[in-house]
């Protein structure tokens, strides 16, 4: 979709030829569920703190080791980038993104959160109303899980779906942690829905047996929907089969699993991050110094994905919010046609060259500094042609 924010940098994506291609042969949804975690990549576990406490699972990929398959720990002063998936899926997604990203430099980690993934409750699940499922406790759990690996240095966080509302909670509650935001499919400001309908009816009591049995059933009705919603094109996507065992897996192997889903549509607020949005945008234009001396403008670069067929977090719906919201971030703008909620998926070579354009200029070297935005005279200007409250938008086909 070209308009007035289009600019030159289109050339300056990275080729296709240089991201790893997936076998463009089709993978149904009779693709076979795996049996068990054996054969997915081990990864690494992380023990919170806290009085809720917990053990979360993740995978992790290094310059050196992009396999996943170990429990990585990042040296000091490693460049680290961390992905956050969505509600019902879990770090399996990003098995593609994650060895990419890691093969331009990053250390990449992808937590399961709480409920997802291998990542079970911690003592009696969704009955302690000690566990919560809101934004504080998301941005808890990223926080434990950084403190764990000995993280120390501000990191790029990349969130998809309702992993983009958990990112944009934990950049704006933490900034000194966070050196870049990427959001891809984001919820935050989706329409209301039946969300509220939900919560009222529910209110507190839809953590006991019978409310949250019906839910559990709710939300497990027209599976082979559930994982086809994901996808603007499924009985084309070589990697739709794929995708949906990974699912399944989680579904047949994670007995919080249906519960924590449940929990996070009752608590997250997926439909209330306006004032959370505004505070992103105002601290990418904040100016700070280094070593208590002013350096000039500073930003927290944004980046914003989108498939324009995404029937999940509604393209036409949400993204004027978003770009209206964060307009004065000047973020990075980037929709893929004939894609749906999954674009790392589904368009997967063109994501991986969208992000890749966009973190090259953080340069992976210089982990622990701050993104200065400079002109070409070396004074503080934008990093593009257009005008620094401008939004960049490119439309990937």
């Amino acid at each position: 979709m070209a308009d007035k924010y289009s600019d030159s940098r289109e050339s300056g994506l990275r080729s296709a030829s240089s991201i790893p291609v997936i076998d463009s042969q089709p993978m149904t949804a009779t693709a076979e569920v795996p049996v068990d975690w054996a054969g997915i990549p081990e990864g690494g576990y992380v023990t919170l703190p806290g009085d809720v406490g917990g053990s979360m699972h993740y995978l992790g990929w290094t310059p050196s080791d992009t396999s996943g398959t170990g429990a990585i720990r990042p040296a000091h002063g490693d460049p680290v980038l961390m992905l956050v998936h969505g509600i019902g899926n879990y770090s399996a997604a990003f098995s593609f993104l994650g060895p990419t990203l890691a093969k331009a430099g990053w250390t990449v980690l992808a937590p399961d959160l709480l409920g997802h993934g291998r990542s079970l409750l911690p003592g009696r699940g969704v009955k302690d109303h000690r566990l919560q499922f809101d934004a504080d406790a998301h941005n808890a759990q990223l926080v434990g899980f950084l403190d764990g690996l000995g993280v120390t240095v501000p990191v790029v966080v990349i969130g998809h779906s309702m992993g983009g509302g958990v990112t944009t909670g934990f950049a704006t509650s933490h900034p000194d942690r966070v050196r870049a935001v990427g959001l891809i499919d984001p919820g935050g400001l989706m329409a209301a829905g039946p969300i509220p309908c939900l919560r009222c009816c529910c209110g507190c009591c839809w953590r006991c047996c019978c409310p949250l049995a019906c839910l559990t059933t709710m939300s497990g009705c027209g599976e082979e929907d559930v994982y086809k919603n994901d996808w603007a094109h499924p009985e084309d996507a070589a990697l739709f089969g794929w995708s949906r065992a990974q699912g399944m897996l989680q579904r047949a192997h994670n007995p919080d699993f249906p519960a924590t889903f449940v929990g996070n549509v009752m608590e997250f607020p997926v439909i209330r991050l306006d004032d959370t949005v505004d505070r992103l945008a105002a601290m990418a234009q904040r100016t700070v110094g280094v070593g208590g001396r002013p350096t000039g403008r500073f930003e927290l670069p944004v980046l914003l994905l989108w498939g324009e067929d995404d029937a999940v977090v509604p393209y036409e719906a949400n993204i004027a919010q978003w770009r209206a919201r964060l307009a004065g971030a000047a973020p990075t703008i980037k929709t893929f046609k004939d894609c749906g909620h999954v674009p790392f998926l589904e368009k997967m070579n063109e994501t991986h060259a969208a992000i890749l354009q966009w973190l090259a200029p953080l340069d992976a070297s210089r982990a622990g500094e701050p993104h200065r935005r400079s002109g070409s005279d070396g004074s503080d200007g934008p990093t593009s042609p257009t005008s620094p409250c401008s939004p960049t938008l490119l439309t990937m086909v």
